[in-house]
């Protein structure tokens, strides 16, 4: 099934990312809705944009996205070795090295820094999204750096609230 929008951009509106306006308007991930417009599924006054494109009142925007997939399974644990510089029973902080993957996708499956999660604290399992529990930041595979990652939901919905006003 396929999530349709077709919507006259207001006011309100003006001068919203592409990308972000659809992701609230259908309520998907952004990174969806970006995928979408790469993939020629959205226009906005008849025409294809780039998903940073910025929207003027009074525009036109159609959209038609597949829905998403369903979560796959969720990561088997492994013993990886892990920096923790902190923990207690809602989170943990991690010294992430570079050249080690946050989380499974495409083109890495296993030995990632949820993996390693999940092997040392797996009541992580339950916490946030299946294909990332406990993660509420990124960092990139080439970058090191420390990453605080929720033991449990109470945790995990503050610390995703704070990311995003921050």
């Amino acid at each position: 099934m396929e999530k349709t929008l077709d919507i006259i951009v207001e006011k309100a509106d003006e001068n919203a990312r592409l990308d972000v306006f659809i992701a609230t308007r259908l309520d998907i991930t952004r990174s969806l809705a970006a995928r979408a417009i790469d993939e020629g599924r959205v226009s906005a006054d008849g025409r294809a944009r780039k998903s940073s494109f910025r929207l003027k009142a009074g525009m036109r925007v159609q959209a038609g996205i597949p829905e998403e997939k369903e979560p796959g399974p969720l990561p088997a644990a492994s013993d990886i070795p892990l920096a923790v510089l902190y923990e207690d029973e809602h989170i943990v902080v991690v010294d992430k090295p570079a050249g080690m993957v946050v989380h499974p996708g495409a083109g890495r499956s296993e030995a990632t820094l949820v993996h390693a999660l999940l092997h040392r604290y797996p009541e992580m399992a339950g916490v946030g999204s299946p294909e990332r529990p406990g993660i509420v930041h990124r960092l990139d595979k080439l970058t090191s750096g420390v990453m605080v990652a929720a033991r449990s939901a109470t945790a995990y919905d503050a610390l995703v609230r704070a990311f995003k006003e921050h």
